[in-house]
């Protein structure tokens, strides 16, 4: 069995940056500590690493872990 990120979980591979450039999906295993950049549908770009993007991980600001002024603030 493959330990690929792209054949492990392909639907991570829309939420890949570009900013990650020339490191793709299908060069890094899903369990790597490695921090990238990501693109989530909602827009919203942020670094985490492929194993907490693997396990589950999503967008900070749409679930409420990273507060931005005007965005998700409350204010």
């Amino acid at each position: 069995m493959s330990n690929i990120l792209s054949e492990v979980h392909p639907e991570l591979v829309a939420e890949w940056s570009d900013k990650n450039l020339p490191l793709t999906p299908d060069r890094i295993t899903y369990g790597s500590n490695k921090v990238v950049w990501w693109k989530g549908a909602c827009g919203h770009e942020w670094q985490t690493s492929v194993k907490a993007r693997s396990n589950g991980e999503n967008c900070p600001i749409c679930s409420g872990a990273r507060v931005i002024e005007g965005i998700n603030d409350l204010a």
